[in-house]
């Protein structure tokens, strides 16, 4: 295997003297960096961790906790929108994704690779 590698044909982008691992999650970053400038968000954070609620009746957390690409907070409500930048949608996207619709924190905007 070569050095660099990218299993699902990912190529490595520096934008603003950050490494990324794909051009789609490059291009995310300068989407929100545009809508910073605009004024509509604040605070880009990378790599944001988040851990599932624990479950009300037993008290066990039900999912580990995942990594969500970007964390922003909107300039009008004050309130955190999770961003991910999804190429290849993988059984832990899923889960994931369920668990989001079932009652995440927030808000979570996905961005998706285009097919061709």
């Amino acid at each position: 295997m070569r050095r660099g590698y990218q299993k699902y044909g990912a190529v490595k982008t520096i934008v603003d003297g950050i490494s990324f691992p794909s051009k789609l999650h490059a291009g995310v970053y300068c989407q929100l960096k545009l809508e910073q400038s605009a004024g509509l968000i604040r605070n880009i954070e990378m790599e944001v961790r988040v851990d599932p609620p624990l479950c009300r009746s037993c008290g066990i957390q039900p999912a580990p906790s995942v990594k969500v690409d970007f964390k922003v907070t909107d300039c009008k409500t004050g309130k955190p929108i999770w961003v991910e930048a999804k190429g290849a949608e993988l059984s832990r996207w899923a889960l994931l994704r369920n668990w989001w619709k079932e009652g995440g924190p927030g808000m979570l905007r996905i961005y998706k690779a285009a097919s061709g």
